[in-house]
């Protein structure tokens, strides 16, 4: 039987997330002609086959495991005894003597070997986890590769690893997910890595070769300061500064030899490579080759414009410490919600829920006002359950397919309400009123305020919603004479209870609890009086009394009663717009709504989550901003002043 065991070279290129990247890679560059050393590659279904031969249920790990990887509280600590429990295994148990013949049929156990884990994540496009796991060299014999196969699976639980894994949410912390690389040993005259083009403004049209005249581990672990070479695109030689700490240098000749398979390796993966390399008797022989993940010359030299944009990467100790601190202290239902909401955007830039298509353009408006008001990072790299590298298309793909959408009569969407909140959004996301679509739209709207919105009381969700999403538009555009009349209607429309919804001619189905917590955000953005004041005070008054005894705003029964998280989301944002204190009625309410939150991050269909994160981000001010403590912070410092002294 054959359980995940093969040659290098047949490895297929689709077969990463069976063997991981480190073989994936060797193996593309082996299939390529690149002189890599004999090997073979143990995939994750072999570590899986040595779990359950020991005795493990692995159906109950990848259970625990989902949990795991979106950080739920409630399931981590059973993740981490899911993970001793598996450590236990691979330390005490025997190998299966069924398993390790699949590997000697391959191997002379008289040889020298190295032994390399090869993470499902390890070495892709969108994180490196480089340092993250071991590589034990000089293996020889059968007990001694078993062994060294051994520790390179319980890697995948060590401290660094976790930290790493935690920090790049959807990283497998539990799950097997380590192949394993083993290769004849090369005794080199000369190891060390090549990054085909360096991490700085300065180096990025650089290639940089950095080596020892010994094994690579030791350049790799800082035990011997190596030669650094910078050569650029025309094969000039611009810095070369030779260790002392090296007894022999590489000629030229043999530099040069180098960077030009290094660089078709680079040309192979379409994208600059962080390549580790030996040679002995003059041959050149490449170790591995991964995608470099540092920030790139295109990102480093394109000018920021949002200061929300965010680049995280965890390799030294202290950064492993910072984020340690940070994971287990920040609440992370609000970034696994903005995870699972950035990666349901179209490619053509919408967002879309299959059962409730009508909503795509003002769904789609709205989340580009979260994005451009919710301090979610518009650049935030997703990662889909299998960890296939993601893209945030971001606002403006959004904003070119909304301003492809409008419709012939100049609205957008089905109602009044959706228009304006495209609106909205376009003017938040920096687009003006000179735009030619934008005010075709603002003619509309205005056209329909004439009209005493008598074409909207027809529309389902129709109430003062609508008046109140008006009056929003005209706020930022600052329109001073529509925003009156709103006001003026407004007042007219207030029950004397306080609540807002409709005329009595039309029977009630959206809860007014939507409507009211609408038009309280809306008052609230205006210059107040006291007549305003107090429409706000007596409408926050009516909406508390409101507020279900489980925490939530809006209906128990019925078809309206699966909006309840989107409505409930409103009276937060609502509550907290008036400027009063009504803490107690938050905090309950963001408690239910937490309560709500499924497995893949979201609460529910995509346009709760949308209001649940806009709602979160209200009460929090940033998913990303927290307090440093001192001691980590004096750390910092140290650091810092260290490396600029």
């Amino acid at each position: 039987m054959n359980i995940g065991v093969t040659l290098l070279n047949s490895i297929d290129d689709d077969d990463l997330l069976l063997y991981g990247g480190k073989s994936a890679n060797l193996a593309i560059l082996s299939k390529n002609g690149f002189n890599v050393p004999y090997g073979i590659g143990l995939s994750k279904l072999y570590f899986e086959s040595f779990l359950q031969l020991s005795g493990l249920d692995i159906t109950s790990i990848k259970r625990v495991h989902n949990f795991g990887m979106i950080l739920l509280d409630s399931v981590i600590n059973d993740c981490y005894d899911w993970q001793n429990k598996i450590l236990n295994v691979i330390e005490t148990n025997k190998f299966p003597d069924e398993l390790a013949s699949e590997i000697f049929q391959y191997l002379d156990s008289t040889k020298l070997y190295a032994v390399r884990s090869s993470c499902i994540s390890e070495d892709s496009a969108s994180s490196s986890f480089a340092g993250q796991y071991i590589s034990v060299l000089n293996v020889k014999g059968k007990e001694e590769i078993l062994e060294a196969i051994k520790k390179c699976w319980a890697s995948q639980y060590n401290k660094r690893g976790n930290n790493y894994a935690l920090t790049h949410r959807g990283m497998p912390i539990l799950t097997p997910s380590m192949g394993v690389v083993i290769q004849e040993m090369i005794t080199p005259d000369f190891a060390g890595v090549c990054f085909t083009a360096g991490p700085t403004p300065r180096t990025s049209e650089l290639a940089i070769i950095e080596y020892v005249d010994c094994m690579g581990e030791v350049l790799v672990s800082g035990e011997k300061t190596p030669s650094h070479i910078e050569i650029d695109k025309t094969n000039k030689f611009k810095k070369k500064l030779n260790s002392k700490t090296n007894q022999q240098t590489l000629s030229d000749e043999l530099l040069l030899k180098l960077l030009s398979v290094c660089r078709e390796i680079e040309k192979r993966f379409s994208s600059p490579q962080d390549i580790e390399w030996a040679i002995a008797n003059d041959e050149i022989f490449i170790l591995q080759a991964r995608p470099i993940t540092v920030l790139g010359k295109d990102i480093l030299k394109k000018e920021t414009k949002s200061n929300k944009l965010i680049f995280s990467h965890s390799t030294t100790d202290l950064q492993n410490e910072l984020h340690e601190w940070i994971l287990t202290r920040i609440d992370t239902s609000g970034f696994r919600a903005a995870n699972f909401f950035l990666s349901k955007q179209n490619e053509n830039g919408y967002w879309n829920n299959p059962e409730i298509p009508e909503w795509d353009v003002v769904g789609t408006a709205m989340a580009i006002n979260l994005l451009s008001d919710g301090n979610i990072p518009s650049n935030l790299i997703w990662q889909d359950s299998m960890h296939h590298t993601g893209k945030s298309f971001g606002i403006s793909l959004a904003q070119t397919w909304l301003l492809d959408n409008l419709n012939s009569d100049n609205s957008w969407g089905t109602d009044l309400w959706d228009t304006c909140q495209v609106l909205i959004a376009l003017f938040n996301s920096g687009l003006s009123t000179e735009n030619e679509k934008i005010k075709k739209g603002i003619g509309y709207v205005k056209t329909q305020l004439e009209k005493g919105l008598t074409e909207s009381q027809e529309k389902e969700w129709y109430g003062d919603a609508f008046l109140a999403s008006l009056l929003t538009l005209f706020a930022i555009i600052n329109d001073k004479n529509n925003c009156n009349k709103c006001v003026e209607l407004l007042k007219n429309y207030q029950n004397i209870d306080g609540n807002f919804f409709v005329s009595s001619n039309r029977n009630q189905s959206v809860p007014s609890e939507w409507h009211t917590s609408q038009v309280i955000s809306a008052l609230s953005r205006i210059n107040s009086n006291e007549k305003i004041n107090s429409m706000i005070q007596k409408a926050c008054s009516w909406l508390i009394t409101k507020q279900h005894n489980e925490g939530f705003w809006g209906v128990k029964d019925g078809i309206y009663s699966l909006f309840n998280t989107f409505f409930t989301s409103y009276a937060i944002i609502a509550l907290k717009d008036s400027g009063k204190n009504h803490n107690e009625e938050i905090n309950k309410a963001v408690k239910w709504i937490k309560s709500k939150q499924i497995l893949n991050g979201s609460f529910g269909d995509i346009w709760s989550t949308l209001m649940a994160i806009t709602a979160i981000q209200k009460i929090s001010g940033s998913l990303f901003t927290f307090s440093i403590p001192l001691p980590l912070y004096t750390k910092l410092q140290q650091a810092l002043s260290k490396k600029n002294n």
